[in-house]
């Protein structure tokens, strides 16, 4: 059975690899991203720089630092004891910021350099579709 997560030493050095299913973590090609879909010792395209939940509508969130772009930022919405994700597509709303993204809920995520806010597409909507008590959107921030 193949290992598919594997921290600790291999191959002369410390490492954490997770690989795809059907691949070994300590056996497969490291450089093969088809068979292995993560390695620490690999140069990355990306970091996570910043990473919470948010568990109110129309609260700007601050970021611990400022971004010199809009980051790139993922996100699921825990409803209940399950994690929901969707399409992620972008909205425009003059008067919030520059980058919004919709998760396939009714709520869209204003992205800023410095911050970001869960909010409606429309202030009308923000009274019907509160977040409901115990949700939250769980985000990270991905930067080069």
């Amino acid at each position: 059975m193949p290992r598919r997560i594997l921290i600790g030493e291999i191959a002369g050095q410390v490492d954490c690899r997770i690989s795809r299913p059907g691949y070994d973590a300590a056996l497969d090609d490291v450089n093969d991203r088809k068979k292995i879909s993560f390695a620490a010792s690999r140069p990355s395209y990306g970091q996570v720089a910043a990473a919470g939940f948010i568990t109110g509508v129309n609260t700007w969130h601050v970021f611990e630092q400022a971004f010199g772009n809009i980051p790139v930022v993922m996100f699921t919405i825990k409803r209940g004891g399950s994690q929901l994700t969707g399409e992620v597509s972008r909205y425009t709303r003059p008067y919030a910021g520059p980058a919004m993204y919709r998760d396939g809920t009714p709520y869209v995520v204003v992205v800023e350099q410095g911050r970001m806010m869960i909010t409606m597409p429309n202030d009308w909507q923000l009274a019907e579709h509160p977040l409901p008590a115990g949700d939250a959107f769980n985000f990270f921030c991905v930067t080069s």
